[in-house]
This record gives structure tokens, sequence and C-alpha cells, in this order.
């Protein structure tokens, strides 16, 4: 391997990385920092700039991850890639800590000032009604479960067969997409 296909494949995820906050800030009609806001990296862009600083950083991504030539066979040139993709996002995790919107900041100080929302983990359990709807499917899924591994196990001890086994599990996958 050549040690540009190395650099290749730092870049790639860095660029790959950054793809995901501009693209869902931009998708979302938020504004973000990019390097085109005034301060750089400062300012917030338009959500439109933000879709497409993400869809820049992907063709760049792309380009350097054909360039590098990372395949699940090549396991440094992948670990190079993941070392990319995690520098990127803890620099990002970082640099944006503080980058809340004020809007929001203000209501999570009101929230918290006047104690409206008063949550504990398990508040639901207080009725009555959703303890016997907890405890009803409790008791179905765990018959449901009972009965596919009954089914495998039966299907599995007449046949010797691992695609037989896998066979009725077939048309849950494609119940999954609909």
């Amino acid at each position: 391997m050549k040690w540009y296909q190395y650099v290749a494949a730092f870049f790639a995820g860095a660029f790959l990385a950054n793809v995901v906050p501009h693209f869902i800030h931009g998708i979302s009609g938020d504004a973000f920092p990019t390097p085109f806001a005034n301060p750089p990296g400062k300012g917030l862009s338009s959500p439109t700039i933000n879709v497409l600083w993400a869809c820049f950083n992907l063709l760049i991504g792309y380009v350097l991850l054909r360039v590098s030539k990372a395949s699940p066979q090549n396991k440094l040139l992948m670990f190079l890639l993941f070392l990319g993709i995690t520098a990127l996002s803890l620099m990002a995790s970082i640099s944006f800590m503080d980058k809340m919107n004020p809007d929001f900041q203000g209501v999570l100080t009101s929230i918290t000032k006047t104690h409206v929302m008063n949550l504990s983990t398990f508040s639901a359990f207080k009725s009555r009604n959703y303890r016997l709807f907890f405890v009803g499917q409790s008791i179905s899924l765990l018959g449901t479960w009972m009965q596919k591994t009954a089914v495998s196990w039966v299907i599995y001890a007449q046949t010797h067969s691992k695609f037989m086994l896998g066979f009725p599990c077939l048309p849950r996958c494609f119940r999954l997409l609909y």
C-alpha cells in the first residue's frame, strides 16, 4: 500500500463524519455553523447551505474512500477510517458543545426554575391501567418468544438443516419492511 492511501482513509472518515451533523441540521430546517458563516465556524448558516456542505463532504469523503481502496479485508485502512470518524466526531462535539439554540436554553431554564415538569422514571406505573397493560404485554411477549424458540427447535430437530431453520424467519423480515 502507498502512504497516501492511509492518509486518504483517515480523511475519508473525517469528511464522512462531517456529513452527519450538517445534513441533519439542514433537513431539519435548523441553522448550524459552517465555514461560510460570519464569523467562519462560529456564526450560523442557513439550512440550505448546511445541506449543500453535507453533500460536498459526502462527495469528498467518497472520493477519498475510493482513493484509499479501504475494504474490510485491509484491517489497517479500516482502522484509519474509523480513527478519522472518531477524531472529527470528538473535535466537533467539543467545538459545538455550547452551540445550543439560545431560545431553547431559555425554555430549559424556565422549566427547571419553575419545576413545571416533575417526571420520574416509573411514573406511568402509578396508573392501574398501565400496570395491567404492562403485565399483559410482558406475558404475551414471553409466550411469543417461547413459541418462536420452540418452533425453531422442532424444525432443526427434524431437518438438521440451517436453511430450513432460517426459512420461517423470512416472512418476519418482510413484515418489518411494511
